[in-house]
């Protein structure tokens, strides 16, 4: 599998083809089982986790936390993904670049993410809030 084509399987896949186990924290794609987001439990172990940028702080809870997940195929990592759980984590938002801008590819893992917590209109008021935009 190439990159580009991993991107555009979780880019036009739904909600419903994705498994999520909260107690590992391990999102399985239905459709080829070798593509895992797992949440990173590990990772800031033992720092702070808080999140003081400004737009993470334009929800109702003020408190905002950093996260990681590692997108992986066959055990692979292909890349660690950043992003900010907001309003007492309600939403996941990846963190976006300096113009307040996400890729298609990070709405797409966000989209699987917050799909077991909310929406895909919820998560785009989320966005709208934060005044953040996809590209």
């Amino acid at each position: 599998m190439r990159y580009d084509e991993y991107f555009e399987l979780i880019c036009k896949s739904m909600p419903e083809d994705w498994n999520y186990d909260d107690v590992v924290g391990i999102y399985l794609y239905k459709d080829d089982i070798d593509i895992v987001i797992e949440n990173d439990i590990r990772w800031l172990e033992n720092t702070d986790d808080t999140c003081y940028e400004e737009w993470a702080s334009k929800f109702h809870n003020h408190h905002a936390y950093r996260k990681r997940f590692i997108l992986m195929y066959r055990d692979k990592v292909i890349k660690h993904f950043y992003g900010v759980f907001v309003n007492g984590c309600r939403c996941f938002i990846p963190l976006p670049d300096a113009n307040m801008k996400i890729t298609k590819e990070q709405y797409g893992v966000a989209k699987i993410i917050n799909s077991f917590i909310l929406s895909n209109e919820e998560f785009d008021s989320y966005l709208k809030q934060a005044n953040i935009i996809t590209e």
